[in-house]
Order: structure tokens, then C-alpha cells, then sequence
């Protein structure tokens, strides 16, 4: 195969990994340009299935089998993978004995409930760190007894963690909560939280967490909570690592409380307190499709470290008298586009 380079990398683009097993095999190419199908860079493969696969790509690390055939797979030939997306229907108790390398694993219902013990197959998984599950009631706190380095855990909609197994978790760092609005809600609590080593906190349609609960978060740096309406940021002023907070679709009473933040965005919001406050650790201020009760108090904020505001739909925002308040130390970016000129 004698392509230009240039022709061989868009035609890999566009090969399926069905293709991909015979171009590995057939091409006469330096091999660096498919590195990226052996699991060797953060590109996840999408096999339909996988015949072949591994012959083809010994070294793979980074698989998603949600789109894929795998009954009857031995999985003994996952051994080397490092990250792995899967539905629950393949898998039996002792499936990730043979994968003793794995650090992240997207496990999905595929609504059929599994024929054992579901908490059963984290027993083989004692250096994974990152966990996301989706749709699984199955899974209880007795999984996360198997995790003692989990730094990383997700759940979406139905789930069977609750604050034991929280608590279980000496390393968690970082943790979802995403719920459909109709679902039931999170058996996690306020005082779930208690003692927790978060960092990184994201919920979705959580109506059953609250302020206090948030507060007993002191390590905590990133916060961003989308129709949470019990969380209106009370008390976050003792939240001294607080850096970036993002709130969605909530009505928000005062906001001077998130004055320590260095990011702060706010879309799809009801902003009714007074911005007119100190915000002496405020470096970026994100507003989209807002609304503001007292829309000129963004014009009396005093905030001497600010270096970007951006508004996108805040028809309430004066472009003229932001720009002539704020002056040249801030990169303006209104209504979703740079200016032309950034530092004005």
C-alpha cells in the first residue's frame, strides 16, 4: 500500500475495526499512524464485533462492547485493558478475574436483570479507580467493599448506593448524581456526606440533597448542581476551597454567598439577589439565557481579579456599560461570540 500520508490518515478515519483487522494485517505502512486503534491514546474503539480484534490489537487498552456482540466471548483475552464500556448481559460473577490492569468501567443495564449476585463481579477489580453505573439497582453498597481505590463514582438514574457504601470509599474524590426527573430519587442524604474527601461534586435533578449537606463537603473545589432546588449555596461561604461552581435551570436567592469562587456560571437561571459585593478571588463569571431581579448590580460588583465575563441571552446586560465599567483588564465575550477587539 503505497498512499500518500496525508490520504492514508483521512482513510483510517473513516475505516470501520472490522476494517482496521485486515488494514493491521495487509498494510506496509509504518504502523504509527494506527497506534491509536491498539488502546495507546484516549480513542475508545467501537467494535460491531470481535473477531479478530485482539489478534489484530494485542496491546488494546480501551474498549466500549455497548454496541457489540459479545456472548460467549472469553473474556480471559481482556487481560491488558485498562478501560472498559459494558452492558451487564455478558457478564458472570467471575468475569473480571482476567483483567487485572482495569482502572475505568462504564457498567450499563441492558434492563435484564443478571442471573447472581451483581456485587459479585467487582471482586476481581481491586485497582479499579473510576466507576460509572448506569440503570443498576442491582449494585449495593457491598460492591464498593471491593473498590479500596476508587477515587471516581457515577450513578445514573437507578442506583443501590447509598452513604455506607460512601463511606466505605477512602479515596472518592470525585462524585455524580444524575437523575431522570421522573425517577426515584437518591438514597444518598446530608449526612451521607459527612467526612467525605469530595473535591469534585455534580448533580442532576437532585431534590433531595440540601445546603447542609453541601457544607459538610470542606474539601471540595468543584461544585455543579442543574435543578437542584433544595441547593441555593447557604453556608458556602465556610467552603474556603470552593474555586468553581456552576448552577442550571434554579432560582437562586442570593448569590453573594459564592463571592470566593474563581469560576462561576450560572445558565438557565433566576437570579434574584444583589451582585453588588465583594468577589475578591473572581477570575471568570459565565451567564447564559438569565435572568436578573436587579440586572444593574452586575455593574457595582467590585471584583479586582476578574478577567472574563461572558453573557450569551442576558438581554437585561447593557454591553456598553459593562465594557466602560470593567475596562481593558477583562476579555469580553457577549452573546456567545469573542469580540472583535478582546481586551478593550
Amino acid at each position: 500500500m503505497n498512499l500518500p500520508t496525508e490520504l492514508l490518515e483521512t482513510m483510517i478515519d473513516f475505516l470501520s475495526i472490522d476494517d482496521l483487522t485486515e488494514f493491521r494485517v495487509v498494510s506496509k505502512e509504518p504502523r504509527e499512524l494506527v497506534k491509536r486503534y491498539e488502546g495507546e491514546k484516549t480513542a475508545m474503539v467501537y467494535p460491531n464485533h470481535l473477531s479478530g480484534l485482539f489478534e489484530s490489537f494485542p496491546r488494546i487498552k480501551t474498549l466500549d462492547l455497548t454496541h457489540c456482540e459479545v456472548k460467549g466471548i472469553d473474556f480471559q483475552k481482556f487481560g491488558g485493558l485498562e478501560e472498559l464500556k459494558v452492558s451487564i448481559k455478558p457478564l458472570e460473577s467471575d468475569t473480571f478475574h482476567s483483567c487485572p490492569h482495569l482502572k475505568t468501567l462504564y457498567l450499563i443495564s441492558d434492563r435484564e436483570k443478571p442471573h447472581f449476585e451483581l456485587n459479585l463481579v467487582f471482586q476481581g477489580l481491586n485497582r479499579l479507580k473510576i466507576l460509572h453505573l448506569v440503570h443498576l439497582m442491582e449494585v449495593t453498597d457491598h460492591a464498593l467493599l471491593y473498590l479500596p481505590l476508587l477515587e471516581e463514582l457515577m450513578l445514573w438514574e437507578k442506583s443501590g448506593i447509598t452513604g455506607t457504601g460512601l463511606q466505605s470509599l477512602p479515596r472518592l474524590k470525585r462524585l455524580s448524581i444524575e437523575t431522570h426527573i421522573d425517577s426515584e430519587a437518591s438514597l444518598i442524604r446530608d449526612e451521607d456526606l459527612i467526612g467525605l474527601p469530595l473535591i469534585q461534586l455534580h448533580l442532576l435533578n437532585n431534590k433531595v440533597l440540601t445546603d447542609q449537606g453541601i457544607c459538610h463537603l470542606t474539601q471540595l473545589k468543584r461544585l455543579c448542581c442543574v435543578k437542584c432546588p433544595l441547593i441555593q449555596g447557604d453556608g458556602f461561604m465556610a467552603l474556603t476551597r470552593l474555586q468553581t461552581v456552576g448552577f442550571g435551570d434554579t432560582v437562586l436567592q442570593d448569590v453573594s454567598c459564592f463571592s470566593n469562587s474563581k469560576v462561576l456560571t450560572f445558565r438557565d437561571c433566576q437570579l434574584h439577589g444583589n451582585l453588588k459585593c465583594t468577589w475578591k478571588n473572581l477570575e471568570k463569571l459565565r451567564v447564559h439565557d438569565s435572568t436578573f431581579r436587579y440586572p444593574q448590580s452586575i455593574l457595582l460588583m467590585t471584583a479586582p481579579k476578574l478577567k472574563q465575563l461572558r453573557t450569551e441571552n442576558c438581554h437585561q446586560l447593557n454591553e456598553h456599560a459593562l465594557r466602560k465599567v470593567f475596562g481593558n483588564r477583562v476579555q469580553f465575550i457577549l452573546k456567545g461570540k469573542p469580540c472583535p477587539n478582546k481586551s478593550i
